[in-house]
Formats: C-alpha cells, sequence, structure tokens
C-alpha cells in the first residue's frame, strides 16, 4: 500500500436504553482523533452515546502511519517533510485518494455488517478536517459530517496572521478545495461544524467558508441537505477542564460540544432533531455501477448497502460483467485488525 499502517477498534454502545431501544437498528459513528494521535477513552464514547439516546456503534481508527518513502499523513492529507515547513503540510499536501477510498468502502462494509440505520463520521481538530475528506471522498456512505474546531486544505488567512502560510498561494489551494472537494459535501444530508471565533489554531474563517460554500452548492443543486454552523461561545472556547490559564488558544472546547450537559442544547438535540427530518443516505437510495466499482464486493458476499436486501450479490455479479472496465478495488492490504469491545 501507498499509506502506512491504518489500525482502527469498535466499540458497541447502548447505556441508559431499554430492551426495545437495544433491538433498534444501531447508528454508526466514526470519531476522528486529533493532531495527538491519541486514541478517544472509551467512556466519552459513552457519554455521547447516552447524548443521542441510542445505541451506537463506535468505529474509532487512527490517521495512517509514515511510510518508508517519507510520506506523511494528516488522514487522508499527505505530504513530505519538504512540504511541512511551519507545520503547513495541510496547505501543501495533497489529498490520497487511494487511502480514503479503502477507509472509506471499511466504513461501509462496517455499516452493513451491524445494518446501521445511519453512518456519521465526526472529529476534533484535525479530525475535523478527515472528516470534511471523509466526506467528501464518498458522500454516498455518511448521513452526517460534523466537524469540531476543523480546517480545510489551504488557508483564507492573511499572510503574516494565525498560520503565516504564504498567500495566494494557500488561498488559491484552499478555493481548489472549495470547488475540488467541499463541493461534493451538499450530497450528504447533514453537514455541521461546530467553531469558536476566538480559535487561534484553527481558522473559523476557513470553516465558515467551507460551510457557507456547501451551502451554496446545495441551494444551487436544488439538495435538501442541512448544512449548518454552530458558532461557540467566545467565554466557552477555552472551556476544556485541565486547560492551564495561560493557555488561551481558544481551541478548547470538546467538552462543551460534546460532553457536557451544555451539549445538548448546544449539539446533540439539533442533531437527533435535524436526523428527524434528513433524508437517507445516498447508499440507501440506489445501487449504482459507480459504488460497486469503488466498493467492490465483499468477501463475505455481504450486501454493501444495509438494505439492498438479497438479490445484491446476483446483481452486482450481472452488473459487473456487463462493464468488465469497470476497475474493482481489492480489499488486501487494508488493516482489518480491530478490537470489538
Amino acid at each position: 500500500k501507498s499509506y502506512g499502517k491504518t489500525m482502527y477498534k469498535v466499540y458497541e454502545a447502548f447505556a441508559e436504553l431499554n430492551e426495545e431501544n437495544r433491538r433498534e437498528a444501531p447508528y454508526l459513528f466514526v470519531w476522528l482523533h486529533g493532531m495527538d494521535n491519541g486514541m478517544i477513552e472509551p467512556h466519552y464514547l459513552q457519554t455521547m452515546q447516552s447524548r443521542m439516546h441510542r445505541r451506537v456503534i463506535f468505529m474509532v481508527p487512527k490517521s495512517p502511519g509514515n511510510t518508508a518513502d517519507g510520506l506523511y499523513f494528516n488522514w487522508g492529507c499527505c505530504f513530505r517533510k519538504s512540504d511541512n515547513k511551519k507545520q503547513l503540510g495541510y496547505v501543501f499536501g495533497v489529498l490520497h485518494q487511494e487511502y480514503l477510498r479503502d477507509l472509506t468502502a471499511k466504513i461501509s462494509e462496517i455499516a452493513c455488517t451491524f445494518q446501521a440505520q445511519r453512518t456519521l463520521v465526526m472529529g476534533y481538530s484535525m479530525g475535523g478536517f478527515g472528516a470534511f475528506q471523509l466526506g467528501s471522498m464518498a458522500p454516498d456512505v455518511f448521513d452526517v459530517v460534523v466537524s469540531v474546531a476543523g480546517y480545510g486544505l489551504g488557508t483564507l488567512e492573511p499572510q503574516g496572521e494565525m498560520y503565516d502560510a504564504p498567500q495566494p498561494q494557500a488561498g488559491e489551494r484552499f478555493d481548489m478545495f472549495l470547488q475540488q472537494v467541499a463541493s461534493r459535501l451538499s450530497l450528504v444530508p447533514v453537514v455541521l461544524a461546530m467553531h469558536a471565533q476566538k480559535d487561534s489554531m484553527s481558522s473559523f474563517r476557513d470553516v465558515k467558508a467551507i460551510i457557507r460554500h456547501v451551502q451554496e452548492v446545495s441551494i444551487k443543486k436544488g439538495s435538501e441537505s442541512i448544512v449548518q454552523l454552530f458558532e461557540v461561545p467566545d467565554e466557552r472556547a477555552d472551556s476544556d477542564r485541565g486547560r492551564r490559564k495561560k493557555n488561551k488558544s481558544g481551541h478548547h472546547y470538546f467538552n462543551y460540544t460534546l460532553l457536557d450537559d451544555s451539549s445538548d442544547d448546544f449539539f446533540w438535540s439539533k442533531l437527533q432533531g435535524f436526523l428527524q427530518v434528513a433524508g437517507p443516505r445516498l447508499e440507501l437510495q440506489t445501487v449504482s455501477l459507480d459504488s460497486i466499482a469503488r466498493f467492490s464486493m465483499l468477501q463475505t458476499g455481504t450486501p454493501i448497502c444495509a438494505r439492498c436486501g438479497t438479490w445484491w450479490k446476483a446483481h452486482a455479479e450481472e452488473e459487473v460483467a456487463k462493464s468488465r472496465g469497470v476497475p474493482r478495488f481489492l480489499w488486501e492490504g487494508m488493516s482489518q485488525r480491530y478490537s470489538p469491545y
């Protein structure tokens, strides 16, 4: 493979649910970590599940390791050491399509395995960047994409401020990201971002531009997608417990947005409302030759789509037979070393 080792874990959480609720089709929730590459604590996931009042299957991957030839990864954004001067790999890097394709295919497979009613991807900081990447790569796989304190590829921030990225190059890269990547998020039923204006580590300006662009594309296409930006109050931008008072970067609102009681009114109750009215993800609406080409058949014969039914295998084989020129992407090399808990 042209990307490093990618490990992941799978958890199931059903706290505070009665027997009937536990039997309901679960949500699949993909959590993407930030720059520290640390795996999220399981009790944080349980808190998120309890906020959703739903049985949830969590998939928790790690960003790919470095390759032997010196390729570094921020999820699907890859770059070399020479591209990462002043930590600007996210500006001068490129999106690694093979990795993003493989990971989204694995997510689709897990959604099928657990017959997930909804599939969500969410991440904090670099994980928020990753959520935008995955949602853009395979918008048909996700019902919800959520970026918390995230960013995009390139930046609108002026040179000499915040990142001190060279302009106009960084702005041009950001515009390419909007046009070629973020536009595809308009196909996802729900796209949300949570961000503080005071955040000095991840650009509020950039995320606001991403959300605005997705809204504009959605309107232009006549899409019914729900696309919103939730602004974290200034007084909450450094509210995470244990943060040193002197370290006020405005980038520490994980607890406020996702864990504390405040998160119910700020985010979780709104998300539940959106899921009540949002249409299903595209892979549950149609079975296309494109999906066969991108995701291939599972070796188990299990349908990729959770609602395709038992006719899927015969249908897929018939469609592939009609077009032998369609590339079929293999699963070999994709890590399957997950640990169910």
